[in-house]
C-alpha cells in the first residue's frame, strides 16, 4: 500500500533509534492490564531490539501513592534506567486545572525531580493514556469538557504534554491520541473494541495499540510492519500499527533537556 510505504519512510527519516533500553514502568492498571510492558518487549524483540524493563503498578494507584511508597521510590533509586514511564490515576489529569494542582502536579514534579537526581541520563516517558468511552458521566455536570470522548482526551493530552514540558528532559508516548487515531479511521464499532465491554479499560486491542505507541516512541521505529501481533488478526493489527503509528507522528511529543518548549500550568 502506497500510504503505509510513504508512512513507513516518514517515521523512520524522523527518528532516533535505539537498540537496546532498560525501562522503569511506573503506574496502574492502565499499565498492568494485558502487561502492557511484556507486549513492548515482544514488539522489541520482533524488531531485533532489547527492552528489559521492571514495574510498580498497583490498581487505583495515584502518582501521590507511588510518592508515598517505599517501593517505587527504592526502584527509582536502583539507577541505570535509560527511561522511566510514569502513568497517572485515569481522571487526574482531566479535572479543574486548580484541582490538578493539588492532585497531581505537585506529585507528577516529585517523581520527575526524583528520577533525574537518581538517573541523570534518563528521559521519563510520561504516559499519555485514554478517555472514557463514552466521556465520564460522574463529572459530567462538574466539568463539561470530560462529557464526550473528545474533550476527556483533550484535557488529558493537554496536561501531560505540560508536565512532558515542564518536567524535561523527557518525552511523551501518546496513547490517548492513538485511540482518537483510530476511532476517526475506523468508526465507532472498531474504536469500542479497544475497550473492555462495560469498562474504561483497554480490551487486548486497546493494549496492543498502547504497546505500540510506546515502541515507537522508546525505539524511535514504526510500529507498522512488526511481526508481533499478540495472537490478534492480521487486518486488526494492521490497523492499530496504523493508528499508532499516526499518533506519535501527529506531533512533537519530545522534550530535550535544552527544549525551549513554553507549556506551563500551575
Amino acid at each position: 500500500m502506497e500510504f503505509q510505504s510513504l508512512f513507513l519512510v516518514a517515521i523512520c527519516a524522523s527518528a532516533t533509534q535505539t537498540l537496546a533500553l532498560n525501562v522503569l514502568f511506573i503506574g496502574n492498571s492502565y499499565t498492568y492490564v494485558n502487561d502492557v510492558p511484556n507486549l513492548i518487549e515482544k514488539l522489541a524483540q520482533a524488531s531485533g531490539l532489547t527492552l528489559k524493563h521492571d514495574q510498580h503498578t498497583e490498581g487505583g494507584w495515584t502518582l501521590e501513592k507511588h510518592w508515598n511508597s517505599q517501593e517505587t521510590i527504592s526502584k527509582i533509586h536502583q539507577g541505570n534506567w535509560d527511561v522511566v514511564v510514569i502513568q497517572e490515576y485515569s481522571t487526574r489529569t482531566s479535572e479543574k486545572p486548580q484541582d490538578i494542582c493539588q492532585i497531581s502536579f505537585p506529585y507528577a514534579k516529585k517523581l520527575a525531580d526524583e528520577v533525574h537526581k537518581y538517573n541523570p541520563n534518563a528521559k521519563i516517558q510520561w504516559y499519555l493514556t485514554w478517555g472514557r468511552p463514552f466521556g465520564d458521566s460522574d463529572r459530567c455536570n462538574e466539568i463539561p469538557q470530560v462529557c464526550t470522548f473528545g474533550g476527556m482526551q483533550n484535557a488529558i493530552t493537554e496536561t501531560y504534554t505540560t508536565y512532558g514540558c515542564m518536567f524535561k528532559a523527557g518525552q511523551v508516548a501518546p496513547v490517548g491520541e492513538g485511540f482518537r487515531e483510530y476511532k476517526k479511521m475506523y468508526g465507532d464499532d472498531a474504536y469500542s473494541a479497544l475497550y473492555r465491554t462495560d469498562d474504561h479499560h483497554a480490551s487486548l486491542h486497546g493494549s496492543y495499540l498502547s504497546a505500540c505507541v510506546h515502541f515507537t516512541t522508546l525505539f524511535g521505529q514504526p510500529c507498522l510492519g512488526n511481526t508481533y501481533g499478540a495472537g490478534l488478526g492480521a487486518g486488526i493489527v494492521e490497523g492499530l500499527q496504523i493508528a499508532a503509528d499516526l499518533a506519535v507522528d501527529k506531533d512533537d511529543w519530545t522534550y530535550p533537556a535544552d527544549s525551549d518548549c513554553k507549556l506551563s500550568m500551575c
